[in-house]
Protein backbone atom coordinates (compact mmCIF):
# COMPACT_ATOMS: atom_id res chain seq x y z
CA UNK A 1 0.00 0.00 0.00
CA UNK A 2 2.65 2.77 0.88
CA UNK A 3 4.82 1.96 -2.35
CA UNK A 4 1.66 2.16 -4.08
CA UNK A 5 1.13 5.65 -2.53
CA UNK A 6 4.59 6.68 -2.83
CA UNK A 7 4.28 6.86 -6.70
CA UNK A 8 3.44 10.28 -8.10
CA UNK A 9 1.28 8.85 -11.25
CA UNK A 10 -0.93 6.80 -7.96
CA UNK A 11 -1.81 10.14 -6.13
CA UNK A 12 -5.13 11.95 -6.95
CA UNK A 13 -3.70 15.24 -5.93
CA UNK A 14 -0.80 14.55 -8.26
CA UNK A 15 -0.61 18.25 -10.26
CA UNK A 16 -2.00 20.30 -7.71
CA UNK A 17 1.45 22.02 -7.70
CA UNK A 18 1.59 23.14 -11.22
CA UNK A 19 -0.79 26.17 -12.13
CA UNK A 20 -2.82 26.14 -15.09
CA UNK A 21 -2.41 29.38 -17.43
CA UNK A 22 -5.68 31.25 -16.13
CA UNK A 23 -4.39 30.58 -12.69
CA UNK A 24 -0.63 31.90 -13.49
CA UNK A 25 -2.46 34.78 -15.30
CA UNK A 26 -4.74 35.57 -12.17
CA UNK A 27 -1.72 35.40 -9.91
CA UNK A 28 0.32 37.44 -11.78
CA UNK A 29 -2.69 40.10 -11.92
CA UNK A 30 -2.91 40.22 -8.19
CA UNK A 31 0.82 40.44 -7.69
CA UNK A 32 0.66 43.84 -10.65
CA UNK A 33 -2.01 45.09 -8.12
CA UNK A 34 0.41 44.40 -4.95
CA UNK A 35 -2.85 42.38 -3.33
CA UNK A 36 -2.00 40.13 -0.80
CA UNK A 37 -3.06 36.55 -0.98
CA UNK A 38 -2.56 33.08 -0.47
CA UNK A 39 -2.51 30.15 -2.96
CA UNK A 40 -3.27 26.45 -2.56
CA UNK A 41 -4.70 26.76 0.66
CA UNK A 42 -5.86 23.75 2.71
CA UNK A 43 -8.94 23.87 4.85
CA UNK A 44 -9.67 20.60 6.55
CA UNK A 45 -13.27 19.71 6.66
CA UNK A 46 -13.50 17.43 9.62
CA UNK A 47 -17.45 16.71 9.62
CA UNK A 48 -16.92 15.08 6.35
CA UNK A 49 -13.31 13.94 6.65
CA UNK A 50 -11.99 15.86 3.49
CA UNK A 51 -9.42 18.47 2.50
CA UNK A 52 -10.45 21.43 0.61
CA UNK A 53 -7.75 23.11 -1.43
CA UNK A 54 -8.43 26.80 -2.81
CA UNK A 55 -6.64 28.51 -5.67
CA UNK A 56 -6.74 32.00 -4.20
CA UNK A 57 -7.99 32.72 -0.28
CA UNK A 58 -7.71 36.26 0.91
CA UNK A 59 -7.14 36.09 4.28
CA UNK A 60 -7.78 39.64 4.62
CA UNK A 61 -10.90 40.46 2.92
CA UNK A 62 -12.37 37.00 3.88
CA UNK A 63 -12.51 35.75 0.30
CA UNK A 64 -11.66 32.77 -2.05
CA UNK A 65 -11.57 33.19 -5.71
CA UNK A 66 -11.93 29.79 -7.42
CA UNK A 67 -10.99 29.97 -10.91
CA UNK A 68 -12.88 27.11 -12.74
CA UNK A 69 -11.24 25.49 -15.72
CA UNK A 70 -13.59 23.46 -18.24
CA UNK A 71 -12.90 20.07 -15.98
CA UNK A 72 -15.31 21.94 -13.05
CA UNK A 73 -18.71 21.01 -15.56
CA UNK A 74 -18.49 17.97 -14.49
CA UNK A 75 -17.93 18.68 -10.44
CA UNK A 76 -21.11 21.41 -9.63
CA UNK A 77 -22.60 19.16 -6.97
CA UNK A 78 -19.34 18.58 -5.31
CA UNK A 79 -18.43 22.48 -6.20
CA UNK A 80 -21.56 23.38 -4.60
CA UNK A 81 -20.92 21.67 -1.31
CA UNK A 82 -17.29 22.93 -0.59
CA UNK A 83 -18.96 26.71 -1.47
CA UNK A 84 -21.31 25.98 1.22
CA UNK A 85 -18.86 24.80 3.77
CA UNK A 86 -16.74 27.89 3.03
CA UNK A 87 -19.99 30.02 3.45
CA UNK A 88 -21.85 28.53 5.93
CA UNK A 89 -19.65 26.88 8.81
CA UNK A 90 -16.55 29.14 8.39
CA UNK A 91 -18.14 32.30 6.71
CA UNK A 92 -15.76 32.89 4.29
CA UNK A 93 -17.10 34.15 0.59
CA UNK A 94 -16.51 32.55 -2.97
CA UNK A 95 -16.34 33.95 -5.63
CA UNK A 96 -16.13 31.32 -8.87
CA UNK A 97 -15.18 32.43 -11.96
CA UNK A 98 -15.71 30.30 -14.90
CA UNK A 99 -13.20 29.87 -18.07
CA UNK A 100 -15.44 31.93 -20.18
CA UNK A 101 -16.05 34.42 -17.74
CA UNK A 102 -12.38 35.02 -17.03
CA UNK A 103 -11.26 35.02 -21.05
CA UNK A 104 -14.01 37.83 -21.33
CA UNK A 105 -13.73 39.72 -18.01
CA UNK A 106 -17.53 39.43 -17.12
CA UNK A 107 -16.26 39.52 -13.28
CA UNK A 108 -13.40 41.48 -13.23
CA UNK A 109 -15.89 44.46 -11.68
CA UNK A 110 -16.87 42.29 -8.70
CA UNK A 111 -13.74 41.31 -7.90
CA UNK A 112 -11.98 44.40 -8.11
CA UNK A 113 -14.74 46.04 -6.40
CA UNK A 114 -14.46 42.85 -4.06
CA UNK A 115 -10.58 43.35 -3.38
CA UNK A 116 -10.45 47.38 -3.43
CA UNK A 117 -9.22 47.67 -6.51
CA UNK A 118 -9.57 50.98 -7.83
CA UNK A 119 -8.63 50.24 -11.86
CA UNK A 120 -9.93 47.06 -12.94
CA UNK A 121 -8.73 45.89 -16.02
Amino acid sequence: MSERLSKVENRTNYGRHRRSYMEQSFENWLEENAISFETEVRFKNNDLNKNYFVDFFFRDKNLIIELDGTQHRNTVEYDKERDAYFENVLGISVIRITHEEYQNGSRMKEVCERLGIKSCR
